[in-house]
């Protein structure tokens, strides 16, 4: 009886339901009805089952409008089953990208509950003592300052929207000792962004994501107070632990953060004395005010991450941090981004232990050069740190590719492309001995995985970095590598 009155209001196109409540603009998938981050033909059945047979209803009604009309109906459920059986049209956006819905209407998704998250509710604010768990069937709000006190964890599912309430400028910490989980996957990331309606939302409209550890750093005594606060300190003082674990970030994205804190900007994401056990991968900063990604040393290291117009440092490292970074992207925002990569000691303390030296394999610096940047460098060495920088690409940098100050620590370039900068390497005539240009448009490169990253299986060996040109007939580029001639030594003392 069930499914003749369906086939009815297929043939009809008579049912319809009147719009809902007011959307709360949480980043979805449209067309995964049913909420479990997968797409088959069980999201038609819970369109259908929630339509007719009375079923509840799920935590995100506007996946099931695959039209976007602006109301579930039955042909909702028909238009999905004919994109996955029959090559008919795909969702309409959000697909099949995670985002909020670009053109919000009154049919809602993953609404705030009032009251505490750790009461069932969706508030972080303030001292949070306990363990606590945001799950996928809610969207929760950072008010003011919340802080994950040592000895607790805190867990994010795939798939959950956190809103940092612009009102009160929030942030979220993770105090030393204390652990975030936030594990998200390729189609449900984890999305920390700001709580102004789409098409409003703007860089730093929100604090950010701080995590503090104990592991070592080089301010005097091994720990300090972070910037913006009056007691969050990071950092193991004299007894650090390199191998420390803070938890795990994977597919995790901040955007619109760097407000202000007591007159500092808080960068998208802070790794402040991570530790090495701290597992990050998969991470994207986009539109921030302030920095992107930043170390304040530690030893944690990242593989794969994306900043995207970010309007200061696409990434910047400090402090003593000697991680590792593998297949990164920075790309430059116009007129407003700085540089795509900096590492810098401390201005008032520079030649302090350990010194900032990370190592940075495959990793892609894209500036803003041909539309307007400002005056900056792909890769700004200065005050002593030093880098090992492997097998990338460098281009559209308005004041130079690689930037060194008079001061700059170890640095290492090797193997690496540049294209349409204003000039490849400024700031030393001792270590710049050339410069190495690809006169072919960058998209004709390709690069192999370099094995100074961070240990793929089968890895082992000697390293090898080439840089290829698929088809190097007529580009003048010699096809087995091109390599800029920096040597590894060390500034002025």
């Amino acid at each position: 009886m069930l499914r003749k009155r369906i086939l009815e209001l297929v043939l009809s196109g008579a049912a319809s339901l009147a719009p809902l409540a007011a959307s709360a603009q949480a980043h979805f998938l449209r067309g995964d009805s049913n909420h479990d981050q997968e797409l088959d033909v069980s999201d038609a059945v819970t369109t259908l089952l929630y339509l007719f047979a009375g079923a509840p209803a799920p935590p995100c009604l506007d996946a099931l409008d695959v039209d976007d009309s602006g109301s579930i109906e039955v042909t909702d459920a028909v238009a999905f089953l004919r994109f996955a059986f029959a090559a008919g049209p795909p969702p309409a956006a959000p697909f099949p990208v995670f985002e909020a819905d670009p053109t919000p209407d009154a049919v809602s998704c993953l609404p705030e509950v009032p009251g505490p998250a750790a009461e069932g509710g969706s508030i972080l604010s303030g001292d949070i003592s306990q363990d606590l768990t945001l799950r996928a069937d809610k969207t929760y709000r950072i008010v003011s300052g919340a802080y994950m006190k040592p000895g607790t964890t805190l867990t994010i599912e795939a798939g959950v929207t956190i809103f940092g309430d612009s009102a009160t400028r929030a942030f979220l910490v993770i105090e030393r000792g204390a652990k975030i989980f936030a594990v998200g996957t390729r189609t449900h990331p984890v999305v920390f962004t700001s709580d102004k309606q789409v098409g409003q939302r703007r860089a730093g409209d929100w604090g950010g994501v701080v995590i503090c550890g104990r592991a070592p750093a080089n301010p005097v005594g091994g720990e300090w107070i972070v910037k913006g606060f009056q007691n969050l300190y990071a950092g193991g003082g004299p007894s650090p632990d390199p191998d420390e674990s803070s938890g795990r970030l994977s597919y995790v994205r901040v955007e619109y953060a760097g407000a202000e804190v007591m007159g500092y900007p808080i960068t998208a994401l802070t790794f402040a004395a991570v530790g090495a056990g701290t597992q990050l991968d998969h991470i994207m900063a986009k539109e921030g005010r302030d920095d992107g990604l930043e170390w304040y040393g530690g030893t944690c290291s990242l593989k794969y991450a994306l900043a995207v117009r970010i309007e200061d440092d696409g990434i910047d490292c400090e402090y003593g941090w000697q991680g590792r970074v593998q297949f990164a992207v920075c790309i430059q925002k116009p007129s407003a981004g700085n540089h795509g990569w900096q590492a810098a000691e401390d201005d008032t303390q520079p030649r302090l232990e350990p010194l900032t030296l990370p190592t940075l394999s495959n990793v892609t610096l894209i500036g803003a050069y041909a539309s307007g940047s400002r005056s900056a460098g792909g890769l700004r060495i200065r005050r002593f740190a030093g880098v090992n920088f492997y097998n990338g690409i460098i281009q559209g940098w308005h004041e130079a590719g690689v930037l060194l100050s008079s001061n700059f620590g170890p640095v290492e370039v090797d193997r690496c492309a540049f294209y349409g900068n204003a000039t490849n390497c400024s700031g030393s005539t001792t270590v710049c001995l050339g410069d190495a240009v690809f006169p072919s448009a960058p998209e004709r490169l390709r690069l192999r995985a370099s094995r100074r990253g961070l240990g793929e299986p089968g890895a082992s060996g000697p390293p090898r970095h080439r840089v290829e040109a698929p088809s190097p007939e007529g580009s003048g580029v010699d096809r087995s590598l091109v390599r800029l001639g920096l040597v590894r030594r060390r500034g002025p003392a």
